[in-house]
């Protein structure tokens, strides 16, 4: 009788877990590779301990009808891939299925992959993801906890990738005061490309993240002393990620922003079914509104912009940079627009010189000379504003 093939079955397999532990230390395969790993075996409703066998057991025709088997069910599963999803992810998910096979000997020719690649990797990108307006976000962080305000605002203000901002430590962030930039450090083995990265968060950011730190222990104390407490915990308790900030894993972290979105009503799908706004439309978010292009790419720790950025500028010639700029990022404390701003000073000094119009017309008609208009509080305020509006131009 076959097992089932549920996502339990799936993961808990000794073939996927013995496979899996090769990429533990390295954590988007990881992660990637499992969810390719789960998905193939549903599609093809087989379980994987079931699936491998021991290929130097078959020989002769056995042998070709095993291969053929396997080629099989790669094919179907392409034929599926192509139908719902970008080259980008059918490459990704082959290279799963591929690289699983192999770890168990079971190689198939060159020659197969090969003709599947030829045979077509799909549509051009089939998500369309929408970036987040500052309103969209903020409406959704209304209806999110202590934690998960502090986390997508992090993300939000620092364009930092999720895996990224789950592995900060409180050692990797430098909390300022009086209105600067708090500077994040993003250590090598953490970082994408391998490379130690320096990036900011605005106040309103690091505020939401000082908030969080405050209530951090006793919730996972909570938290741990709930679930353990419990016969089947699907959650497990925060043990092994007591050293990070959030203490959560990416899927986690992915639950809390679609029930965010749900809540908020921006659950909305593209025609592949997928949500428009996601965890990783926040930095999107942040490369759309931080209005220094090269800047904002090597903050986003994108290879290309860091090699012409951080020759070229000093590091505290950047910080100065996102501070001038930061407010683009606010999502609750938004200024007025610089427009709208320089329109009211040109008001109050369109006002002032209106009065003072006045006041030279009245010395011109006064036959002594005298001004019969007085200068009054009103108009020593009015000079006032406008002279400290000049000032903070």
């Amino acid at each position: 009788m076959e097992r089932k093939t549920t996502t339990n079955q799936v993961l808990e397999a000794d073939t996927v877990k013995d496979f899996l532990s090769v990429y533990q230390h390295k954590k988007n395969t990881f992660y990637a590779y499992k969810a390719g790993l789960e998905q193939y075996f549903k599609f093809i409703e087989k379980h994987p301990d079931d699936y491998v066998v021991d290929i130097y057991d078959f020989e002769g025709q056995e042998l070709k009808k095993l291969l053929r088997d396997y080629k099989n069910d790669v094919k179907q599963y392409h034929t599926y891939l192509k139908e719902n999803f970008s080259p980008k992810t059918i490459r990704l998910k082959l290279t799963c299925i591929k690289t699983f096979l192999t770890h168990h000997e079971i190689e198939l020719p060159k020659k197969f992959w090969n003709d599947l690649k030829r045979n077509g990797l799909g549509k051009s990108r089939i998500t369309k993801y929408k970036i987040p307006s500052h309103d969209v976000l903020k409406n959704m962080l209304q209806h999110a906890d202590v934690r998960g305000k502090a986390l997508f605002l992090l993300i939000s203000a620092s364009g930092l990738r999720i895996n990224e901002a789950l592995s900060l430590r409180e050692q990797d962030i430098e909390f300022k005061c009086n209105g600067e930039p708090s500077i994040i450090t993003i250590p090598a083995h953490v970082s994408k490309n391998k490379k130690p990265l320096t990036t900011y968060m605005h106040p309103e950011a690091s505020d939401a993240l000082k908030a969080w730190l405050r209530v951090r222990d006793d919730y996972i104390r909570r938290h741990n002393r709930r679930v353990n407490h419990l016969p089947t915990s699907r959650t497990g308790t925060f043990e092994d990620r007591t050293d990070t900030i959030f203490c959560i894993s990416r899927e986690t972290a992915s639950f809390i922003f679609d029930r965010l979105r749900e809540k908020s009503g921006y659950n909305q799908k593209d025609e592949s079914g997928r949500a428009l706004y996601t965890i990783h439309t926040l930095r999107k978010f942040f490369k759309a509104n931080f209005p220094v292009k090269e800047i904002g790419d090597a903050l986003l720790n994108h290879s290309e912009s860091l090699k012409t950025v951080y020759p070229a500028y000093t590091s505290e010639e950047v910080q100065n940079i996102y501070k001038k700029n930061m407010h683009h990022l606010f999502v609750f404390e938004r200024p007025a627009p610089e427009s709208e701003r320089i329109k009211q000073q040109q008001r109050q000094i369109d006002m002032l010189t209106k009065r003072l119009d006045e006041m030279a017309h009245q010395l011109g008609q006064t036959s002594r000379g005298a001004i019969d208009m007085p200068w009054t509080d009103e108009s020593q305020q009015l000079y006032d504003e406008t002279q400290a509006d000049h000032r903070g131009l």
